[in-house]
């Protein structure tokens, strides 16, 4: 009951969202990735979750798929848990993204909007929206503070679609022979959706490898899942998929989507769609976004 009653208030009241981040202040240290970096040009903030058991979301660190063109940045990641703002200066840019992170808690949303308005420009990259059914932020995000955004979700109001970043990941670009008809990949903190019926299969969950992540989807014939990667990995490597137990509304806004459990497995893998264009149609997508990116950092470094 208390612990209910604690979130509530971490929910509805800023100052009590400021003391749960106070609290694990030492719980997540930054990591600088480059510091072969020209003196002089503004430091890039990458804000995502990359201290995490959950595979897809350490892989949401998109600056691993694109090192060379931030070379001349220093660049600093932080933990979308405890941003450390005090390293974050009024001529930086922060880059939020990928994953689920907007509307997803209020210690989210509070610490993406003060980033924003700390640094000289902000960028949203292919993050997501990720609010539970029926749940409403009271701290919110303030667009306007943005000079660049994007996310994930197709069709989701009026913001900008580029799919996840991961789309260029090397092993997203390999064939795998296949070894076996049907696998499941359960996400690794609610288990027990997994629907009676389905334990039969082979089976792994969100938090094994990335390598091995991938080559699981890969070697399937048709996933059964409810990890949200591993809907969207399925369809970039042109598997047919079935969702089940979504959590949020993130499951709702794919472009290509999967086949979401009827309760009928053979009737919903029957219906199960196959996107041939999606790889390449995400990896276009992205690149021309990271363009985008690029400029708005050369033009922040010009001034210096």
């Amino acid at each position: 009951m208390f612990r209910n009653i604690y979130k509530f208030l971490i929910n509805n009241f800023r100052v009590v969202t400021k003391f749960q981040l106070w609290r694990f202040r030492n719980a997540y240290p930054v990591k600088v990735i480059n510091d072969n970096f020209l003196a002089g040009n503004p430091t890039v903030h990458f804000l995502h979750r990359y201290l995490t058991t959950n595979t897809g979301d350490r892989a949401c660190g998109y600056y691993q798929y694109f090192l060379p063109e931030f070379e001349n940045y220093k660049c600093v990641v932080h933990d979308i848990n405890n941003v450390k703002f005090h390293l974050i200066n009024s001529e930086d840019i922060v880059i939020i993204g990928g994953g689920g992170l907007l509307n997803a808690t209020a210690e989210w949303n509070y610490s993406i909007d003060k980033a924003a308005k700390i640094a000289g420009k902000a960028v949203i990259w292919s993050a997501g929206f990720n609010s539970k059914v029926g749940k409403k932020m009271r701290i919110t995000i303030d667009w306007t503070k943005f000079d660049l955004i994007s996310v994930r979700d197709f069709s989701y109001e009026d913001f900008r679609y580029v799919p996840c970043a991961t789309c260029v990941m090397p092993s997203l670009q390999k064939v795998y022979d296949v070894k076996r008809k049907i696998g499941i990949v359960a996400h690794k903190d609610v288990l027990h959706h997994l629907p009676e019926g389905m334990t039969d299969y082979e089976m792994i969950t969100n938090s094994v490898s990335l390598e091995d992540f991938v080559a699981f989807i890969g070697s399937s014939e048709i996933v059964l899942t409810n990890s949200y990667h591993a809907a969207y990995w399925s369809s970039l490597l042109k598997k047919k998929c079935v969702l089940f137990a979504p959590r949020s509304e993130k499951y709702d806004f794919y472009k290509y989507p999967p086949t979401l459990f009827s309760g009928n497995l053979l009737a919903d893998i029957n219906s199960a769609s196959i996107y041939p264009n999606a790889l390449n149609e995400a990896k276009q997508l992205t690149l021309d976004y990271v363009k985008d990116i690029k400029r708005l950092l050369e033009t922040e470094a010009n001034k210096s």
